[in-house]
């Protein structure tokens, strides 16, 4: 008899739903949530955007080397798994790729090169600092690799990377951004990136 009142109620929750004081316990997810697919929820490439960027590259001491002009890329996409439930965005944590040429004259004896160019792939996160309407702040901290070209006593290698970006947009769909990065080498030499950009999204 008892099994024959489960059967019962198991089959009038499946046909009518569940009763309103139980579905007005369950937690609401974000409108934005439930619109984004399994693939998006993990990397949103629905709003991939791009920032080309162009300045001068400063370096610590032990380089020898004055400021150089420098051009960079960097191809962003959000995490919507990785943000905070009050973003209701879920752009507040984002993965980046970059990659920045640059260039380097050293005031050095030497038999070999002193100049060359320096070309730089970078990969890691960023995280919203500030937000407004017309204006954003993000940190950003990752990895990079530099190949430091045939200049002399120079080596490539990897190095920790941190920055600042910070946008401000003009009108609709422009947007121009500040970006300062240190990279960080294992002998505490370091490479100061500042470039001016602008956001494309797509």
């Amino acid at each position: 008899m008892i099994a024959l009142k489960i059967a019962c109620l198991l089959a009038g929750l499946a046909q009518h739903g569940l009763p309103v004081s139980i579905a007005q316990d369950e937690p609401d997810r974000p409108p934005a949530l439930q619109q984004i697919g399994a693939a998006d929820l993990i990397l949103d490439l629905h709003r991939f955007e791009l920032v080309p960027q162009a300045g001068f590259t400063y370096f610590s001491e032990d380089f020898e080397g004055g400021p150089s002009p420098c051009l960079g890329l960097i191809a962003r996409a959000p995490l919507p798994f990785l943000a905070p439930r009050e973003d209701e965005l879920h752009e507040a944590i984002g993965a980046f790729v970059q990659v920045t040429w640059s260039t380097i004259d050293r005031d050095i004896p030497a038999s070999g090169s002193t100049d060359g160019s320096l070309f730089f792939i970078g990969v890691g996160v960023d995280f919203l600092l500030l937000r407004q309407k017309d204006a954003f702040v993000r940190g950003q901290l990752g990895f990079e690799y530099g190949a430091l070209s045939d200049v002399e006593q120079l080596d490539s290698g990897f190095a920790l990377l941190t920055g600042v970006l910070s946008g401000v947009q003009l009108f609709q769909g422009v947007w121009l951004t500040w970006d300062i990065e240190f990279a960080i080498g294992n002998s505490g030499d370091w490479i100061l990136f500042n470039q001016a950009g602008a956001v494309i999204r797509f």
